[in-house]
């Protein structure tokens, strides 16, 4: 995988598109610039509902392949 960081006027055509709002695009971008700078907390919720912690992406990619 790669990341490519998308300035806001060159994606906000196709959001605004898809989300059939500019109000929910302007609300999703403002969203997404906040977690730049304040990422979201990771939450235990697999380890509580299964009662193990979660595997990571490459455990789950190698259980897989």
């Amino acid at each position: 995988m790669r990341w490519e960081d998308v300035p806001p006027p060159a994606i906000r055509p196709m959001l605004a598109e898809a989300m059939g709002s500019p109000a929910c695009t302007e609300m999703a971008l403002t969203g997404w610039a906040s977690m730049v700078e304040t990422p979201k907390q990771v939450a235990d919720d697999v380890a509580t509902a299964l009662g193990r912690p979660a595997r990571t992406f490459a455990q789950w990619a190698a259980d897989l392949a």
